[in-house]
């Protein structure tokens, strides 16, 4: 996961015109791990039933954060609630990676990307803090 970590920074150089789909497959990859790792579909739908499906049905990666809550003890309705916006802006990352993987060459800017970048880094402490408490 570092490797791929390094990869994504080393990506962003503003003389790579291919730098928004380098950086968001190595991030988005990254972060799939993290979920997958912590929260192996197995083990989310043995833990419920009723799991948020993705439209093919599989576990989506708001289950799987669910799950991360529920496993840490944090799954309280009002904690739920509270950490809704984060679970909200960690799914949205996805989307965005999805535009840059697939978007033309230089879909994001530099600045864009830089921006990109910090918010994968809240999400992975955002993560991390949900399966280390």
């Amino acid at each position: 996961m570092q490797g791929r970590w390094r990869g994504a920074l080393f990506s962003l150089n503003p003389s790579n015109a291919d730098a928004a789909r380098h950086f968001c497959t190595s991030a988005r990859e990254m972060l799939t791990s993290i979920l997958d790792a912590e929260a192996p579909d197995a083990a989310v739908i043995a833990a419920d039933t009723n799991y948020v499906k993705t439209p093919n049905g599989g576990v989506s990666r708001r289950a799987k954060i669910h799950y991360c809550l529920d496993r840490s003890g944090n799954a309280l309705t009002e904690m739920v609630e509270f950490v809704d916006a984060d679970i909200d802006g960690v799914i949205a990352l996805f989307d965005d990676f999805n535009h840059g993987t697939h978007g033309a060459p230089g879909r994001f800017a530099m600045t864009e990307l830089v921006v990109l970048k910090e918010r994968v880094e809240k999400a992975v402490k955002f993560i991390h803090r949900l399966v280390r408490t």
